[in-house]
């Protein structure tokens, strides 16, 4: 509500010179008289697309007048989301209107980004980054400092392993069959993308010239390997936790994929040995060293020391491009270092979401110096983090 009054009402009076008195808020607490009312007297409109939709209903929106529709969280509108479906009832009543929709994270499948497009009647699309001249007068200087770490101890270990027991022997199994081409025979090298890829050119190539039976065999030993190689990006990139977590995920579902890992004999040898050394904290195997999920996790705690060393009284903010290690690594943090104060912020959505009440007091005590390092995803509600 603050944010609303101070910044959008703000921008539309001081920016596009429209007066305060023409700008009208609805929402589900407002009685339906009542917006009757606004509808009638204001000349921009400030609402859920939920709210759009039952007027629409009731017949008090003047479909016909509206000449622009400003969307954000545009990468939302697939399916038969609320915002496609306003659009569509709106083109009921006229086609003279606008769409303008803006999103800082489109998708990243090229069939996604097309499908918003289309279901919001997008024409013309326009990217901007930081580097965008129009954009450079309103950031921050940024220094970017590479940091390179070589792959050891626990991590190198179960890699390998990972990568030479169980990711190669279905790596093998498809190249066999001919449903897999690859100019490298190392299994570590094949993406999901690039196996989705061999999939569907492998069914372009069999429709109708092989059994049912082997058909369904190879698409599960693909639907395997997707898993499988997810799997090893989330240990390379992430670490053995986050590794060890999705395994034990995908072990308990349903299914021939899952059914098959439950019975590889490598596979579940290998996610006992992560739990045993996760319980002892060291690896016996490795001549006893240190358990560590990634080395990257040690040098982050070496990095933000060294500035809070300098700087106390800052903050810092880490991003993860997963969820899922964002709890791992505040762990982690606060229980190495006494200098170190970490906490999350992650969106609302899931069991281990934070609520907006939750999202606001987090920021609240960061800002305060309760906390001084927030742990958080690339894909959180930057917004009410930045904004505030």
């Amino acid at each position: 509500k603050q944010w609303y009054q101070r910044r959008v009402r703000g921008a539309c009076h001081d920016i596009v010179g429209i007066p305060q008195k023409e700008l009208g808020e609805l929402t589900g607490n407002i009685a339906a008289a009542r917006r009757d009312n606004i509808w009638a007297s204001k000349r921009v409109f400030f609402l859920t697309p939920q709210i759009v939709q039952n007027d629409l209903n009731r017949g008090v929106c003047p479909a016909k007048e509206i000449v622009l529709l400003i969307i954000d969280e545009a990468h939302k509108a697939t399916g038969q989301h609320a915002y496609c479906q306003v659009v569509r009832q709106l083109q009921n009543y006229t086609s003279q209107f606008r769409v303008l929709a803006l999103s800082a994270t489109p998708g990243d499948k090229l069939e996604t980004v097309q499908s918003v497009l289309s279901n919001l009647l997008i024409a013309h699309v326009e990217i901007r980054s930081e580097e965008s001249l129009d954009i450079r007068p309103y950031t921050h200087e940024r220094r970017v400092q590479k940091v390179l770490l070589k792959m050891d101890g626990p991590l190198a270990a179960v890699r390998q392993q990972y990568v030479s027991k169980v990711l190669d022997k279905y790596f093998q199994i498809l190249t066999k069959n001919k449903a897999l081409y690859s100019s490298s025979t190392d299994a570590s090298n094949l993406g999901k993308f690039m196996l989705m890829q061999q999939r569907s050119s492998w069914r372009a190539r069999v429709q109708g010239k092989i059994s049912s039976s082997l058909s369904c065999k190879i698409e599960n030993l693909f639907a395997l390997l997707i898993t499988l190689s997810h799997a090893l990006e989330l240990l390379t990139v992430h670490g053995i936790g986050v590794f060890l977590a999705y395994s034990l995920e995908q072990l308990q579902k349903s299914g021939w994929p899952s059914n098959k890992l439950q019975q590889d004999f490598e596979f579940t040898s290998l996610i006992d040995k992560i739990q045993r050394w996760e319980n002892l904290g060291i690896a016996p195997e490795l001549n006893n060293n240190r358990y560590v999920e990634h080395p990257k996790l040690p040098k982050l705690i070496e990095i933000l020391t060294k500035h809070f060393s300098s700087t106390p009284d800052t903050r810092a903010i880490v991003f993860s491009s997963y969820r899922n290690s964002v709890q791992r690594i505040v762990k982690h943090i606060n229980e190495e270092s006494s200098q170190l104060k970490a906490t999350a912020f992650v969106g609302q959505s899931g069991e281990k979401g934070l609520k907006q009440k939750q999202q606001l007091r987090t920021v609240k005590d960061f800002k305060e110096g309760k906390f001084n390092t927030l742990e958080t995803q690339v894909s959180a509600p930057g917004g009410r983090l930045f904004g505030s």
